[in-house]
């Protein structure tokens, strides 16, 4: 169930009668091919009883040994052992990709002298059919369990029984194949299933994982806390995390609330998530809207919308050469556009950016644009290349973090996972010896001023077996400057989650070492990047 769950989600359901090339994935292929199949078989055993199943294999072993059957041959041996028709198996599990979807409507018990007459509405909201069990409890405790015949759309059943029930639910042993089981219950929620730490979600339950939280940081120092993390397998796919924190340093309360829901249709999915977050640092809530169209096989295409409202309130703990505090609306629309070509993938985004500073007041409008590539030469190479554009329009007086710098990103809404030190006070600060990637990325350049007019860049990555060479371009430009190429190239190694960048050639030096890097050089040039995308997508709050 939880390879089928993965595979609705991500739209991976395809029939399995294709030829093997016509697969979108091996997750496809492996769902789709062997284990849908399967679930349908044995679906039918417990329909049918596992004798009268085994013997209807036996009888068309028996009839077929030998010899070359069809899969129109075990139909017919099938349906005619069973005096049933069988086309919800091999018409709906093996040549469709829809799901039935059975819901319990309604329940009515009525008291008949000495037994009881429930009576359930069975609707199926899907587009295929197949049997399904049906089972009355009385606290908690199965006292009748019953097998019926699929049905198309809807379907009054009836049970005569001695006890009476206090609810009902379909296919409590999770025989069938649905999109939803959430609606399988006589009551109007499913039932919870409390862990600690992780767990997978069962599809018909609802999942709530309590989870331990703690995380360090130069300003707040040890924060201890805990949340709730809720997944969920069945379409749309929704999931939530809050927790709550101490700072032992700061003696300060935190607290965050992530939601993200999606939904995937035929040619589109779209993505809602929003967030609320209160710390030493800032306020901040905002949301986010995705619409991806999408061919699995040749692009994908999103425009997004993003909208927050950031105050940052204490700038005392933060690097004032790169902060201002203040209330911050902001509101960002893009077009991301992947193109993939035989070993190569291509990127290339478009936006508009909006900033209402309210204590000013004053907007600020940026215009940006990027490309990219990254292509596999062989098994061993890998090549990224990147160009990147951005300008201000007609406003130049701009809050710091949202300046251009070209030493890389300073996360200006508080976008990453961790950032260990915004202060400036260690090392490991955004362009001191920690890397944010965004704008120019020119890594060896962590002191270049911020500008408030435009920038651009280019860089090239070359990759084999985790160490990679790297060279950058470009500049940034105010309104009272000229525009220069700045170079730096230089080595680095891949070690998953951080990244190690040794620039050893500066075209133009800014901090009184050589071009060319010596060991007292790349002690102050290096750069790390802690690498934790796999986790922004849900966590950043």
């Amino acid at each position: 169930h939880l390879v089928m769950a993965i595979s609705k989600h991500r739209k991976q359901i395809q029939a399995a009668d294709l030829d093997g090339d016509q697969y979108n994935s091996m997750l496809s292929y492996n769902a789709s091919l062997y284990i849908k199949p399967a679930m349908g078989f044995r679906l039918m055993e417990k329909y049918f009883g596992r004798e009268n199943f085994d013997q209807a294999l036996n009888n068309f072993y028996n009839t077929w040994k030998f010899r070359h059957p069809q899969p129109q041959d075990l139909q017919n041996s099938l349906e005619e052992f069973f005096d049933a028709d069988l086309s919800w198996f091999f018409n709906d599990f093996i040549k469709k990709t829809e799901l039935p979807d059975y819901e319990i409507k309604s329940m009515q018990v009525e008291e008949n002298g000495q037994s009881y007459q429930t009576t359930l509405e069975i609707v199926n909201h899907g587009q295929t059919k197949q049997p399904f069990p049906l089972a009355l409890y009385n606290d908690n405790r199965e006292f009748q369990h019953k097998w019926f015949h699929p049905i198309d759309r809807s379907s009054r059943i009836t049970f005569q029984t001695a006890q009476r029930p206090d609810k009902a639910i379909l296919d409590p042993d999770l025989y069938t194949l649905e999109s939803n089981y959430y609606n399988n219950y006589s009551q109007n929620l499913p039932p919870l299933d409390l862990n600690f730490l992780i767990n997978f979600p069962a599809p018909n339950k609802y999942l709530i994982n309590y989870i331990p939280y703690s995380s360090y940081n130069y300003n707040e120092g040890l924060k201890l806390g805990g949340g709730l993390y809720h997944l969920s397998s069945s379409p749309p796919k929704n999931t939530y995390l809050t927790y709550g924190t101490y700072a032992l340093k700061s003696e300060q309360l935190n607290a965050t609330f992530l939601y993200r829901t999606n939904f995937i249709g035929e040619r589109f999915k779209y993505n809602l998530s929003g967030n609320l977050s209160h710390d030493l640092l800032k306020n901040k809530a905002g949301g986010n809207l995705t619409i991806n169209l999408r061919d699995e096989h040749k692009y994908k295409n999103d425009l997004s919308l993003d909208l927050n409202y950031l105050n940052v309130k204490n700038n005392n703990v933060l690097d004032n050469q790169f902060w201002n505090s203040g209330k911050f609306i902001n509101a960002r629309l893009s077009n991301d556009y992947t193109h993939i070509k035989d070993n190569t993938t291509i990127n290339n985004s478009i936006g508009l950016k909006y900033t209402y500073d309210q204590e000013k007041p004053a907007h600020y409008i940026r215009i940006f644009g990027e490309i990219s590539s990254n292509s596999k030469i062989n098994d061993i190479v890998k090549v990224k290349n990147r160009a990147f554009f951005t300008s201000y329009i007609d406003k130049y007086d701009l809050p710091k973090q949202y300046r251009l710098y070209g030493g890389g990103n300073i996360d200006p809404e508080f976008k990453q996972v961790y950032v260990y030190d915004r202060s400036g006070s260690t090392r490991f600060s955004p362009f001191n010896n920690y890397f944010i990637p965004g704008g120019v990325n020119l890594k060896g350049y962590q002191a270049m001023s911020g500008a408030d007019r435009w920038a651009l860049g280019y860089n090239l990555h070359v990759e084999s077996y985790r160490v990679f060479a790297f060279l950058d371009a470009g500049d940034v430009v105010g309104y009272d400057e000229n525009f220069a190429i700045h170079l730096n190239a230089g080595l680095g190694v891949n070690l998953g989650l951080i990244k190690l960048y040794l620039p050893m050639f500066l075209s133009d030096p800014y901090d009184g070492f050589d071009s060319l890097s010596n060991w007292s050089a790349l002690k102050e040039r290096f750069m790390v990047q802690l690498d934790l995308s796999v986790f922004n997508a849900f966590f950043a709050g």
